[in-house]
């Protein structure tokens, strides 16, 4: 690892693998630490993603997380740096630690390039997720528009633009609140919003043949058990 170049990447990721795979979690910070100081080490972001999970699988979430604590100070340029911050933030949300995943995602997405685009996306699946009605999910797009340049980012945006519509056809057609919830359930993850669609359309035309349909798709989204018979005596 006091060489330079290449050989000095390979030694330093070979000390933190067998640190692991050995359970010396001393050792594996150590090592830990020095390739986030390396500059070349941004080069190789996914073998670090890699590490930290392989030490998340030894230690545990948390303790792979405390891993990568050196990742907001890597020497390395803005997107690798924030690849590795993503990761780090994963596993505190894995470890139970919701807030600082949050807050750390936060900070990567304020930035610009690949990886803040990224952390917006993820910030919009939390919040799609918890969304309950359009009012949330129109929410999310103001969190997306400044990384419109991202293809991923502007396929989610056509998304949840494709939903909104559906469902502000919906007071007129009633089976676009269907596909609107189909949408919000298949492309944006959205299974509360989801479901609150599929019963609007079940509300308000109930004799139409789609409706048993739009139960079946409500119950298989919904997670209480309460709910569940409520929708399978509908």
């Amino acid at each position: 690892a006091a060489t330079e170049g290449e050989v000095r990447m390979e030694a330093a990721l070979t000390r933190v693998l067998w640190a692991t795979r050995l359970g010396s979690r001393d050792r594996a910070q150590e090592g830990m630490n020095r390739l986030l100081t390396f500059g070349e080490a941004g080069a190789r972001v996914d073998s670090l993603a890699v590490l930290a999970r392989t030490a998340a699988g030894q230690w545990g979430p948390a303790a792979a997380a405390a891993l990568l604590s050196g990742a907001d100070s890597a020497r390395w340029e803005r997107t690798p740096r924030g690849m590795i911050r993503l990761t780090r933030a994963s596993l505190l949300r894995e470890a139970g630690d919701s807030a600082g995943a949050a807050d750390l995602v936060r900070r990567v997405a304020d930035g610009i390039g690949p990886a803040a685009a990224d952390a917006r996306l993820e910030l919009a699946a939390w919040q799609l997720a918890q969304a309950r009605d359009l009012v949330e999910a129109r929410a999310v797009l103001p969190l997306l528009l400044p990384a419109l340049g991202s293809r991923e980012v502007a396929r989610r945006v056509d998304d949840l633009q494709e939903m909104i519509a559906l469902a502000e056809r919906g007071f007129s057609e009633p089976l676009a609140w269907f596909a609107a919830g189909e949408v919000a359930r298949d492309q944006l993850g959205a299974p509360s919003l989801a479901r609150g669609l599929f019963l609007a359309y079940v509300d308000v035309a109930p004799s139409d043949p789609w409706v048993a349909k739009a139960l079946l798709a409500a119950l298989d989204v919904t997670g209480d058990e309460g709910d569940k018979a409520w929708l399978r005596g509908r």
